[in-house]
């Protein structure tokens, strides 16, 4: 499938691979699909047609073909109808633990290493994959793996109104902060400043958060993250 990307003589180490359900008789998930980023667990799905879509996003994440003017940010995006809220890219790591319950909300989260953030409209851009993909091959494995009887699919890819953002500040901290603070929260998270300019990377921020009311989550473990999450996404969703 990604034939077209193949490098002769390059001594690389692996850092995405793919399990495949049941490949693994002693997992306690046998029954779902994993992209591993190292040996840290990115995605946990029953629909291989998800599975392929999240790796080619994470794989796209890495080349340099995507908008030179948007935000690379390193938050996570959860997309419920046509907004998003952004979450802190820490969580990505307990994702698969409390994904079905964000399901089960309305939530869906971007299958993306970033995320993508257009500092003009102030709009999370879910990007199509940059890469240049055997489609014969991609049909032959959709074909091969069976299909669940309740699809799972990808976020799909466009513009999402950011409506919400949330950030980590500690035990100590939780519920609305300043959009000052929002700001300097969200300079760290920036991954293109050098590439976009620092005086527009920071332009950008201050016009995307000043439409939104953003919080500090906080939970002393990962079920009690949803709960937080999913009020900020009602809220959002609703103004």
């Amino acid at each position: 499938m990604l034939a077209a990307h193949l490098v002769e003589g390059l001594e690389a180490p692996a850092n995405y691979s793919v399990l495949l359900a049941g490949d693994d008789p002693e997992s306690k998930d046998r029954a779902f699909h994993f992209v591993y980023r190292g040996f840290s667990p990115a995605v946990r799905t029953r629909d291989p047609r998800r599975l392929i879509a999240a790796l080619l996003a994470r794989l796209s994440g890495h080349l340099d073909t995507d908008r030179g003017d948007h935000l690379r940010l390193d938050s996570l995006a959860l997309v419920s109808g046509d907004v998003a809220v952004l979450i802190p890219g820490e969580v990505r790591h307990v994702m698969p633990t409390i994904e079905r319950r964000l399901n089960t909300r309305g939530l869906r989260v971007v299958d993306h290493a970033w995320t993508g953030l257009d500092p003009d409209t102030g709009e999370v851009v879910v990007s199509e994959p940059s890469l240049d993909i055997d489609v014969a091959a991609l049909a032959d494995f959709t074909r091969a793996v069976p299909l669940p009887r309740r699809p799972d699919p990808a976020v799909t890819p466009g513009r999402y109104r950011l409506a919400g953002w949330a950030f980590g500040l500690g035990h100590a901290h939780s519920g609305p902060i300043t959009r000052p603070q929002a700001v300097a929260l969200a300079c760290p998270q920036v991954l293109n400043a050098r590439a976009l300019g620092a005086q527009r990377a920071l332009d950008g921020l201050v016009r995307a958060i000043r439409s939104i009311e953003p919080m500090a989550v906080w939970a002393d473990t990962p079920a009690d993250l949803v709960e937080p999450l999913a009020a900020l996404a009602d809220t959002a969703a609703s103004d």
